[in-house]
Order: C-alpha cells, then structure tokens, then sequence
C-alpha cells in the first residue's frame, strides 16, 4: 500500500521541522534572563528632589522587542542613573480562578 500525498506532505513537513530543530542548538535565541545580566543595584536618590519623566515605546510586547526611551523634564548636561527593576514571583492562578500574584 502506498501512502496517500497527504500523507506524503504530513511526513515531509514533520521531516524538515525536525532537521531545523537540529541545525540549531538549544536556547539559540534564547534571550538572557534578568539575573543573568548582573547583580542588583540600590535605587538611587533624587538629588535636591528633582525627578524628570522617561517614557518607553512600545509599552508592551514579546521578548526581544526593541524598544526606544525618551525623557523629558531633566537640566540639561544631567547625568542620570537609570535602573531597571524586576520582580521575583509570579501569578497564582488555577485553571479557572484568578488568585492574585505571589
């Protein structure tokens, strides 16, 4: 018996998914974790109370979108820290409730 062209196809896309899963290595693209790109640093504290605003496009997206920050509200000629924050948790949720974070 002879396999049918559906088959045929099914077979040959399957066959061509699992020569690229070996072209290349695992975590290829993977991007790095927050941990991975450096101990954390205390915040710093406003100089003289002043504090201008940063905005950040786009506001969301997936990992590896470029982004582009742009401020407005700061002396000219100031130097600024910028810190990047995250946080260690996680969404508590089941698989039809919303529990809250943890």
């Amino acid at each position: 018996m002879l396999p049918s062209v559906g088959n045929r196809r099914s077979m040959a896309l399957a066959c061509a998914l699992v020569g690229l899963a070996f072209a290349f290595p695992a975590g290829a693209f993977a991007t790095p974790r927050a941990a991975e790109l450096g101990p954390p640093m205390p915040l710093a504290e406003p100089s003289g109370g002043y504090v201008g605003e940063l905005k950040v496009t786009p506001d969301h997206g997936p990992v590896g979108t470029p982004i582009a920050v742009t401020g407005e509200g700061f002396p000219a000629n100031q130097e600024c820290d910028l810190a990047w924050g995250t946080v260690t948790g996680g969404w508590n949720v089941t698989t039809a409730a919303y529990l809250g974070r943890e």
